[in-house]
């Protein structure tokens, strides 16, 4: 019975909505030419000369419309150009004219059709979104050396190794280090654990498929659902880094449940950068598109306890066939030593570090490797290590130190021990960090405290009174940190001699009628205090009240007793009364204890 099978149906289907979605991006292509076109044709226009201007500023104008011109005739070829390279990509696919290394292999004559975007679905379009837009998005046929090679969007994304929005992460990439005899082969160890591992299969895979059928490193891409991207600019106060911060734990977490699949440890968690499963270079597979969990939903699933540290550490003792006790050991030496080393190429100017990556690794691997063969010897007979699992673990901390050494941090100024003097004497490393952080602890007080000075010295010139407000916001500290250290400046101030202000610790109180100060100040601007005495030897109330007679030279007058009434009042010399004797009798005392009641 002749007629249409559902296969043939569904072929159709599918090559229709190809043709459909071919013809649309074309038609939208040459409406975007046109567009250009006529914007360049705007800017290759002639401007008019301005009047008024003299002869130099003519020659100037003229120098810079014809530079204008050539820039303008400059861009307008090269978007002629990569225009027409659009069209031929969308009207006859993508062709590999000359050979490449690629992957590490040699690659030609390839050619397809047709965008990846499109066959795989939403996961292919959110990939598209996930990477920014033309003239912005880094590529490269090395995973080395990314830059800006296009400013079109479609031609960047048919090379081999690409960068996300590292600004917005919206997914994440995990690195397998191994091989597999087949793609099949792979695709069975995923959906092993899938369920009990890990919630879902990765919904994108790029790798490389070689002529004998082995499947090579690939790259799996786990996305997040759409609008859960997270933002990642540290310079931009707004920005959550704690969400960033479990982005990452996220990522070890995943990390860690695919570590029987070769899952690489030392890979930075917010890089974004790896090989393109849209580039027609890859193999690539799409393995989900239905499934999508966010960041909590994945805390579920996977341990977000983990770091990068820590998993490479277990990775290379793993890798190496060693205890992790004694794997830490040699890790820790040798880890030591090879930032020493990349410091010192740093600072020698050393070609090796400004070469790629990989080769960064195998030069630091060399000179890591006989002090390693050194260190091992070193440890006790039932540790020792042979040397194929020291040359693995070399192997990891090279690969470790090369990718996490940053050399812009040694650029910051940072003096090296600087409290060698305060912690020199001290064996343990937490011993000298407590020590450490007393000292810092009390250099902050010092500059705190000198800062309220100078502060109070710069107010007092200004207003006769000086609110802890006022000083706050002088000093460019907190109102807390104020009233905390108020007594301490009041005993800094009240030491110095000459002081041109008083004593700032309580405002001037007016004395009721018919009292007076007991004592007079020389100088007429600092408030005098009521101090008693005996038979003319000064009993301080505190130590603080002697140290500030002391410091203001204050004149104790001849009189014989002061009444303990008196005791209770901080006044300000006056005229009126400034002679009167204080030793009157119970009257005054009562005059006073009503005028203080009414008041």
């Amino acid at each position: 019975m002749g007629g249409i099978g559902k296969h043939d149906l569904m072929a159709g289907t599918q090559a229709f909505e190809h043709a459909y979605a071919a013809a649309r991006a074309s038609r939208s292509a040459a409406l975007a030419d046109e567009r250009e076109r006529k914007r360049r044709r705007r800017a290759c226009k002639r401007r008019t000369m301005p009047e008024g201007l003299t002869e130099a500023e003519q020659r100037i104008w003229r120098l810079k419309e014809q530079l204008r011109l050539e820039d303008a005739k400059k861009f307008s070829e090269n978007a002629s150009f990569e225009a027409g390279l659009v069209r031929d990509r969308l009207q006859r696919g993508f062709r590999l004219f000359a050979p490449r290394m690629v992957y590490g292999r040699r690659r030609e004559d390839v050619h397809e059709l047709g965008l990846r975007s499109e066959a795989f679905g939403l996961p292919g379009r959110m990939f598209v979104a996930a990477c920014h837009k033309g003239g912005e998005l880094r590529m490269s046929w090395d995973k080395a050396n990314l830059g800006i090679e296009s400013r079109s969007k479609l031609l960047s994304l048919d090379l081999p190794y690409i960068e996300g929005n590292k600004a917005f992460l919206s997914f994440w990439r995990i690195d397998l280090d191994r091989v597999w005899p087949s793609v099949d082969a792979f695709v069975d160890d995923i959906l092993q654990l899938v369920g009990c591992k890990i919630p879902f299969a990765p919904h994108l895979v790029a790798g490389d498929e070689r002529p004998d059928g082995r499947f090579v490193k690939p790259h799996l891409y786990f996305l997040l659902p759409p609008g859960q991207a997270v933002w990642n600019d540290p310079e931009d106060s707004r920005c959550r880094m704690r969400t960033v911060k479990f982005f990452e734990a996220v990522y070890f977490g995943i990390v860690d449940a695919l570590k029987e699949l070769g899952a690489d440890p030392g890979a930075p968690a917010t890089t974004q950068r790896g090989k393109n499963p849209l580039s027609p270079l890859s193999t690539s597979l799409m393995m989900n598109d239905r499934d999508f969990l966010s960041m909590t939903g994945w805390a579920g699933w996977v341990d977000t306890s983990l770091c990068r540290e820590r998993l490479v550490r277990q990775r290379a003792a793993d890798k190496a066939g060693v205890e992790l006790e004694t794997s830490n050991g040699l890790f820790t030496a040798v880890q030591k030593q090879a930032y020493t080393i990349l410091r010192r190429w740093h600072f020698d100017a050393d070609p090796r570090l400004r070469a790629p990556e990989g080769t960064v690794v195998d030069n630091l691997h060399q000179d890591l490797e006989p002090v390693a063969q050194e260190m091992a010897t070193g440890l006790a007979s039932c540790r020792r290590m042979s040397r194929t699992a020291v040359t693995l673990l070399v192997s990891r901390i090279a690969s470790y130190a090369a990718g996490s050494f940053d050399p812009a941090r040694l650029e910051k100024g940072i003096v090296r021990g600087a409290l060698m003097h305060v912690v020199g004497h001290l064996a343990s490393v937490r011993e000298r960090q407590q020590v450490a952080a007393q000292y810092a602890s009390r250099e902050r007080a010092d500059k705190t405290l000198q800062k309220l000075v100078d502060a109070w010295d710069s107010l007092a010139v200004e207003a006769a009174e000086v609110s802890k407000s006022a000083l706050a916001r002088e000093a460019g500290v907190s109102r807390p940190t104020v009233y905390a250290r108020w007594s301490e400046l009041n005993v800094v101030l009240a030491a110095r001699k000459g002081c041109k202000v008083g004593c700032i610790d309580k405002k001037p109180v007016v004395l009721p009628a018919g009292s007076v100060s007991p004592c007079w100040v020389r100088d007429d601007r600092a408030p005098a205090m009521a101090v008693p005495f005996q038979e003319g030897n000064v009993s301080p109330i505190t130590r603080w009240t002697e140290e500030v007679i002391q410091a203001r030279e204050i004149v104790l007058p001849p009189y014989p007793a002061i009444m303990p009434a008196a005791l209770k009042h901080l006044t300000q010399p006056t005229g009126a009364g400034a002679g009167q004797d204080l030793s009157n009798d119970g009257d005054q005392d009562a005059r006073s204890s009503t005028n203080r009641n009414n008041s």
